[in-house]
C-alpha cells in the first residue's frame, strides 16, 4: 500500500514537473518566434520603403531637372521674342506755304513672328499638363502606399498564423506521449469564444489521464 502510494506520488510529481517545464519551453519558444517574425516583417517593410523612396526621389529629381531646363529654354525664347515685339515708327512731314499746309503721316508697324504665338500656346499647354501630371502622380503615389500598407498588413498576419500552426504541428506534436498539440490548439481556437481558461486545463488533464488510464 505504501509502495503504491509512493509510486503514485512520484508519478504525480513527475507529471507536474514535466508539464511545468513543457509549458515554460512552449511559451519561451512561442515568444521567440513571435519576435523573430515581428522584426523580419519590419525589416522587410523598411527595406522596401527605403528602396522605393530612393528610386522615387531619383525619378523626381530627374523630372525637376528636366522641367528646369525646359523653363530656362522658354525663358530664353521669351526674352528673345520681347526684342521682336510690336514697334511703331511715325514719320511726320509738314509743308507750309502761304496758302496751303500739307501734313503727311507715315506709320510702320512691325509685329511679332507667328512662332511667338505658337510657343506661347505651347508654354501654357505644358504648364497645365505639368500640373495635371503632378496631380495624378501624387494621387497614384498615396494610393500605392495605402494599398501596400494594407497588403503587407494582411500578408504579415496570414503568414504569422500560418507559421504558428506549422510550429505547433511539427515541433509540439509529441507522439511519444500521445499529446497532439495541434488538435489542442485547434480546440482552443474553436472554443475560445465559448469557454474560459479553466476549461482548457481541465480538458487537457482529462485527455492525458484518459489516455494513460489514470482516469
Amino acid at each position: 500500500m505504501h509502495t503504491t502510494t509512493a509510486a503514485a506520488a512520484a508519478c504525480c510529481c513527475c507529471y507536474f514537473y514535466y508539464h511545468y517545464y513543457y509549458y515554460y519551453y512552449y511559451y519561451y519558444y512561442y515568444y521567440y518566434y513571435y519576435y523573430y517574425y515581428y522584426y523580419y516583417y519590419y525589416y522587410y517593410y523598411y527595406y522596401y520603403y527605403y528602396y522605393y523612396s530612393s528610386s522615387t526621389l531619383l525619378l523626381q529629381l530627374l523630372l525637376q531637372l528636366l522641367l528646369l531646363l525646359l523653363l530656362l529654354l522658354l525663358l530664353l525664347l521669351l526674352l528673345q521674342l520681347l526684342l521682336l515685339t510690336t514697334t511703331t515708327t511715325t514719320t511726320t512731314t509738314t509743308t507750309t506755304t502761304t496758302t496751303t499746309t500739307t501734313t503727311t503721316t507715315t506709320t510702320t508697324t512691325t509685329t511679332a513672328p507667328p512662332y511667338y504665338y505658337y510657343y506661347y500656346y505651347y508654354y501654357n499647354y505644358y504648364y497645365y499638363y505639368y500640373y495635371y501630371y503632378n496631380y495624378y502622380y501624387y494621387y497614384y503615389y498615396y494610393y500605392y502606399y495605402y494599398y501596400n500598407y494594407y497588403y503587407y498588413y494582411y500578408f504579415y498576419y496570414y503568414y504569422y498564423y500560418y507559421f504558428t500552426l506549422l510550429l505547433h504541428y511539427y515541433y509540439f506534436d509529441d507522439y511519444d506521449y500521445c499529446y497532439n498539440y495541434y488538435d489542442k490548439l485547434r480546440r482552443r481556437l474553436l472554443l475560445d469564444d465559448y469557454y474560459d481558461d479553466d476549461y482548457y486545463y481541465y480538458y487537457d488533464y482529462y485527455y492525458y489521464d484518459y489516455y494513460y488510464n489514470y482516469y
